[in-house]
């Protein structure tokens, strides 16, 4: 129990959680689509579900939309900082760049 206690966050945010769909794409010479889920969502970063791994350091341009498939409610630049394996998934750590409008 003592060692939890003395485990503090270091995030500059506080996260929500949240189940929206998300539109992917790479930014480089072969920009590549792919679709995810964002699980949780604070004004630094994003937790990503997506089926393909992508290399930390990879820069995306994300779009969150809501279910019922109005406008984007949130559309940025990001860049993945890990990458790893959950189950029969991936999970993206994202890092927001830049809000876009």
């Amino acid at each position: 129990m003592k060692e939890m206690e003395n485990n503090t966050d270091q995030r500059h945010f506080t996260r929500i959680e949240i189940d929206a769909p998300a539109d992917l794409v790479t930014v480089g010479a072969e920009p590549q689509t792919l679709k995810g889920v964002c699980r949780d969502l604070s004004a630094g970063g994003m937790l990503l579900q997506t089926q393909q791994s992508l290399a930390p350091g990879t820069q995306l341009q994300v779009t969150l939309r809501s279910h019922y498939g109005n406008e984007p409610m949130l559309s940025c630049k990001a860049k993945v900082v890990r990458s790893y394996p959950a189950e029969e998934k991936v999970i993206l750590g994202l890092e927001i760049l830049e809000f876009l409008d």
